[in-house]
């Protein structure tokens, strides 16, 4: 089906921290239905995201994917990312690990949108395939998504335009 579900409210009181991973955009007991939705009614436009990512990221080194200073164009890896998520295909789960350590090796950037970016990517990448990290892997992206966070709010603490962070690119 492709309707989409009704959103649940929650309150303060109600409100829980999803204990298990994934759990940034989706849950692993969302998983099923993200693959039979994959595998039918959006299997051609998957199929065209699979494409474009193997032949634009896939094929490239990763490398180039470690740091970008447009919050917007973080949207290949993390796609790459998904579709590792998704279908545990060994391609891409290595690609993700290879990403992975090139973002916890690149000194945090400098400019708000690329810091945004990288944090997002880190918590992702953290998230999505905790399971499958050592903790010391798992500590290296705690340690690196600090640092991030550090340096993100020093640009947010040094600037005094109140709609600074607020990007339209905000993806």
């Amino acid at each position: 089906s492709t309707a989409v579900p009704k959103p649940v409210i929650r309150t303060e009181a109600t409100f829980q921290v999803y204990g298990g991973h994934p759990r940034l955009f989706f849950r692993d007991t969302d998983l099923p239905a993200i693959r039979a939705r994959v595998a039918g009614d959006f299997k051609e436009k998957w199929d065209e995201m699979r494409a474009t990512l193997a032949s634009e990221v896939l094929a490239e080194p990763v490398g180039k994917f470690g740091q970008d200073p447009f919050l917007q164009s973080w949207r290949l890896p993390r796609n790459t990312a998904f579709v590792a998520a998704v279908t545990g295909d060994p391609q891409y789960l290595a690609w993700v690990r290879r990403w992975m350590e090139t973002l916890v090796t690149t000194e945090p950037g400098g400019a708000d949108n690329e810091l945004r970016g990288r944090l997002q990517c880190l918590a992702i990448a953290y998230d999505w395939f905790y399971a499958q990290w050592t903790d010391s892997e798992r500590h290296l992206l705690q340690e690196d998504s600090l640092a991030h966070v550090e340096k993100a709010w020093g640009c947010a603490s040094t600037q005094t335009n109140y709609v600074r962070g607020h990007c339209r690119y905000g993806i």
